[in-house]
């Protein structure tokens, strides 16, 4: 903001000029005296002649100021100095004053060349000094305009902008009244210099007084020709200064006038901010409020989104389950009711003929007793030729009677034996259910013995997503499903059949298939490391398998898993058994490990697989969470959709929801019984694999063509794996990819490992569940070794002491190592 100049320096710029015009005009009246004194002493007895007709207008002798005491000694003094002469020498000195007035000295040039050149330097001086100030103003008047207009429009398109410019509007007053005592201060400055000039005027009067009265008379006349002349000139320069004075007197008035108004409305402004400062506090009250009112209506429907996606999902697959049933249903109705039929039609026949012979010797029973009578009688009449034949229908009514009494018992026996045979069919199958029973767990010994991994095989039930194939009213599957004999076939000219050691069909239900791998879980808890791993193409219900969705029937391994371990550790902690629970999710995304329960989400942050000093790999870093028993069921839940928030899952053209990386599942259990002395320390480890998938299938570009070469090679980093441990090569390639570095513990013999392989029913999916069943195959034949037991006994500690090792108590989760990250159900709950 450019500088105004105040009122109050005004008024010293007009003090100052007065005493310059008064000691001017002092000077001026001293001249005058002078010369008029000298004038009346030399003239003497010619009176005519006056200083008017030597000067035109006579402005010294019209000098409104009378003369002083010192003028007077003046006049004195010069009487003395100039004697009295005749009148011819009069008018010979009049004659010379005349023409030394009109015609200009070298002396009086010079003076009056100095006195113009300091007078026009002054006066130039305080226009320009004027005219800029004036200009300021005007500037300054209209910035401050722009700026208050400006200010204006601002405050009522915001209020915090509003605020920004009145701080900076209260920074420029600051500024512009600190130009203002700047300029006050040049200005004292000036009016120092002013005086100092008229100073040295005063300097040079008085030694032109000095040089006056010690100089010849007409070098006396000269000068106050000289004097005249400049008096004159100053006399015009003094009005026109006047006028000046007057106009910029006005224009501070105006000025002031202005400045009150300025400080009128900066006043009003001023309440106006203090008003928008109230406004704005309250309004951002108000939308405080709102945003908190926002963001719990924005969590609320993202709960309610979550929810809705978890029952869409949990929809799908119970109207994929419900349909896989009703398929099964309608074929074994469809079978019980053909044998049904065809049972009811050899019974039909039976009773038939059963009939027709009841109905026969009820008919012949009483023609027989009639057929006597008459015979007596006719023997009566006729005598006796035909006795022999009544003897015989006698004998014959006896034997059809007895034919019937034997069919009635032949009924009623083959009826029991009917009743005795669905009896004993129902014992059949308790005994095939416990031989079932009996042969899984020989067959897990035999496994175990031989080290040989487990693989089930599971086929999911069509949906909607399949295209025609999963709209269609009754779909034909791609595959057959022997579960009773533990085969599979593909249903096509040239089908190929497979053994596993478990199969499930499309009706098959979560709750199935998590019996038959409860024994895997036991084994975690009773100091084995346990791996189960999801393998197949993508879209083959792999996540479904192991983390299920919602809190019912439609739960996968992972939330069941934890449930049954904590009923364990239940169950144990009455016979002195005390358990602590520690849990870590990742996943491996572009051969990158990515921790699936951190806050940040850094990607630069990086967990590498390290070797602990007992052998075992591990990754570092990760956050780990411990179970809290007594709230068990919400930690998880929220542990399984945090991890699901984080985990890298994209579109394709094959699945929806594809998972683009292997999420790992890691529960860490360890158990001590005081009393037995003993430790246990298992691991349970539940692996979701990526989809393999065919790129001319899925048609990934990109970003996602990248995602799935980076998959495709981990899955066959992984075949190797397995085909070296098939053919029992000394060395087994672990290190070509983190998937199989990471799978280490569970591949190397120390454990139990079990395979579930997915497949889809869909003929399109044919050719990569064909693939999937024969990677099975091999994976099957592959022995580890014999599972190694993590038992030890232990001396006697405290509690204390099981704190500092990390062993805390079923009932009460202990306090941490200070490496790890504890989160609680809640703090798991705003992160999500």
């Amino acid at each position: 903001m450019a500088a105004r100049t105040t009122p109050r320096a005004l008024e010293k710029k007009n003090e100052c000029v007065d005493d310059s015009a008064a000691e001017i005009e002092r000077l001026t009246q001293l001249l005058n005296a002078e010369t008029a004194k000298h004038s009346d002493h030399s003239k003497g007895p010619l009176p005519e002649l006056d200083l008017e007709d030597l000067q035109g207008e006579g402005a010294l002798s019209r000098s409104p100021h009378p003369a002083s005491d010192s003028e007077t000694a003046s006049t004195t003094s010069s009487q003395n100095i100039f004697p009295r002469v005749s009148s011819e020498e009069a008018d010979r000195q009049r004659q010379e004053i005349v023409q030394a007035m009109q015609e200009d000295s070298p002396l009086s040039a010079y003076v009056r060349n100095i006195l113009k050149k300091a007078t026009d330097k002054i006066e130039e001086k305080w226009k320009t000094r004027f005219a800029e100030q004036l200009v300021e103003h005007e500037q300054a008047l209209a910035q401050e305009r722009e700026r208050s207009s400006a200010s204006v429009l601002s405050s009522s398109r915001l209020v915090t902008e509003t605020l920004h410019g009145k701080d900076d509007e209260l920074k420029a007053i600051q500024e512009l009244n600190i130009n203002l005592n700047m300029q006050k201060r040049q200005l004292e400055l000036d009016l120092d210099a002013v005086r100092s000039e008229l100073d040295f005027l005063k300097q040079q009067m008085d030694d032109a007084d000095d040089e006056r009265s010690s100089s010849s008379a007409h070098s006396f006349w000269e000068k106050t020709t000289d004097l005249a002349k400049k008096n004159r000139g100053l006399a015009e320069d003094l009005s026109q200064a006047n006028k000046t004075i007057s106009q910029l007197n006005e224009m501070i008035k105006v000025m002031k006038s202005k400045a009150s108004n300025l400080k009128t409305e900066n006043g009003e402004r001023v309440r106006e901010s203090k008003s928008m400062v109230a406004d704005k506090n309250l309004l951002q009250d108000k939308l405080a409020a709102m945003e908190a009112n926002f963001e719990d209506e924005k969590n609320r429907r993202e709960q309610f989104q979550v929810n809705v996606e978890q029952l869409t999902v949990e929809n799908t697959a119970l109207y994929a389950q419900m349909v896989a049933l009703q398929t099964t249903h309608e074929a074994k109705m469809e079978e019980l009711q053909a044998h049904y039929e065809k049972r009811n039609i050899a019974l039909a026949g039976d009773m038939k003929l059963l009939q027709d012979q009841n109905r026969l010797m009820r008919n012949a029973g009483p023609s027989n007793q009639r057929e006597p009578v008459s015979c007596n009688s006719k023997s009566a009449n006729d005598g006796g030729d035909r006795g022999g034949t009544s003897l015989v229908k006698p004998t014959e009514d006896k034997e059809a009677t007895k034919r019937i009494q034997e069919l009635t018992d032949d009924l009623l026996s083959a009826r029991q034996e009917l009743t005795e045979q669905a009896e004993y069919i129902v014992e059949l199958e308790e005994q095939i259910a416990e031989g079932e029973m009996m042969r899984r767990k020989l067959h897990n010994t035999i496994q175990e013995l031989r080290g040989n991994i487990r693989v089930h095989v599971r086929l999911r039930p069509f949906l909607r997503s399949d295209g025609a194939e999963g709209l269609a009213e009754n779909p034909q599957s791609a595959i057959r499903c022997d579960t009773f004999a533990s085969t599979i076939t593909t249903n096509v000219e040239n089908p190929h059949t497979f053994a596993f050691d478990k199969i499930y069909g499309q009706s098959d239900s979560q709750d199935v298939v998590f019996q038959d791998v409860s024994d895997f879980i036991q084994s975690a808890m009773d100091g084995y490391n346990v791996c189960i791993f999801a393998y197949g193409q993508t879209g083959s219900g792999k996540t479904h398998t192991m983390q299920g969705s919602g809190k019912a029937q439609m739960r996968g391994i992972i939330p069941r898993a934890i449930d049954l371990i904590i009923n364990c550790c239940s169950e144990l902690t009455s016979i002195g058994w005390n358990y602590f629970l520690t849990v870590t999710f990742y996943e491996i995304y572009n051969e990158t490990i990515r921790d699936l329960l951190t806050v940040d989400n850094d990607e630069t942050r990086k967990h590498n697989i390290r070797t602990d000093n007992r052998g075992r790999n591990y990754v570092e870093g990760l956050t780990e969470v411990d179970i809290d028993f007594n709230q068990v069921e919400e930690q998880v839940e929220e542990i399984v959709n945090l991890a699901a928030c984080n985990r890298s899952v994209d579109r394709t053209d094959m699945n929806a929801h594809s998972s683009r990386s292997h999420s790992i599942f890691a529960l860490k259990i360890q158990g001590y019984n005081e009393a037995q002395n003993t430790e246990v320390e298992g691991t349970l480890s539940l692996v979701d694999l990526a989809g393999s998938e065919r790129l001319s299938r899925s048609h990934a570009t990109g970003s996602r063509l990248k995602e799935a070469q980076a998959i495709n090679k981990s899955l066959s980093a992984l075949a190797d794996v397995f085909q070296a441990l098939a053919k029992k090569s000394p060395h087994v390639p672990y290190r070509n990819s983190k998937l199989t570095y990471a799978l280490q513990p569970a591949l190397s013999g120390d454990g139990k490992t079990l395979m579930m392989a997915n497949l889809s029913p869909t003929y399109a999916s044919l050719d990569e569940s064909l693939c999937s069943m024969r990677f099975a195959d091999k994976v099957s034949q592959c022995e580890l070794g014999t599972p190694v037991r993590q038992i030890k006994s232990r001396a006697s500690l405290g509690p204390n002491d099981l704190r500092a090792l990390g062993v805390g108590s079923a009932k009460s989760s202990p306090p941490r190592e200070s490496r790890r990250n504890t989160f609680t159900p809640g703090a798991l709950r705003k992160l999500l």
